[in-house]
């Protein structure tokens, strides 16, 4: 409408259910996944409205922010709406599947009536995006989820201790730069970080629950 009435170049951008770090599963309108996290993390039951084979096209928040910066320099899209996901299914049954495997823990699930009118599958169409953007999903669930830092606080505590960190030897994510940065874990296993070492012969850190690596 912008375009269009103002001649201002815009481009709209949806978004389907997009996951990632700091996401608060206590709002009203919070996602499954970080519902499903904090359960883990609580040990408590997961619940599941219906039998848990409706699926959502889960989205990784490092694929929402590749498809902003392109559609911020892509020619000809002023205008259009583009679609920004995986473009591709996940059960509620196959999260839980995943979750359980990467936290080795095993989820209590309590299943609910299904809820009216809920939507029962959900799978974005990204072809306009590849097309118009040369966008390609960078992260897909099973390595958000791996990614994710409360997935990594269930499967870790016993590595990080109960106050959340210790001090150890930061192995090098490529970059040396002194202050403070983001260590995917998914390059970086986290286990390494705790008696790994880099290139400078060792570098002090403080490992937290959220894989956030203050250089000290």
């Amino acid at each position: 409408m912008f375009t269009e009435l103002y001649n201002l170049e815009t481009v709209t951008i949806r978004y389907f259910n997009v996951f990632g770090p700091r996401q608060n599963p206590n709002s009203q309108y919070a996602a499954v996944i970080p519902k499903f996290i904090t359960a883990f993390l609580k040990h408590e039951p997961l619940t599941v409205y219906g039998d848990g084979k409706q699926s959502r096209d889960f989205t990784y928040v490092d694929n929402v922010v590749h498809g902003n910066v392109l559609a911020m320099t892509a020619p000809e899209v002023a205008g259009k709406v583009i679609n920004v996901a995986n473009g591709s299914r996940t059960t509620l049954l196959q999260l839980i599947a995943y979750l359980e495997a990467f936290t080795q823990q095993r989820a209590q699930v309590q299943f609910l009536e299904p809820r009216s009118g809920d939507v029962r599958h959900s799978q974005a169409d990204v072809s306009r995006a590849k097309a118009l953007l040369g966008f390609e999903p960078l992260v897909d669930v099973e390595q958000g989820l791996q990614a994710h830092p409360g997935i990594l606080s269930v499967a870790q505590w016993h590595l990080l201790g109960k106050d959340g960190w210790e001090e150890g030897v930061l192995q090098s994510p490529g970059d040396e730069t002194s202050g403070s940065y983001f260590v995917s874990p998914v390059l970086l296993p986290p286990a390494k970080i705790i008696n790994g070492c880099n290139g400078n012969g060792g570098t002090r850190a403080r490992v937290d629950l959220y894989r956030h690596i203050t250089v000290v």
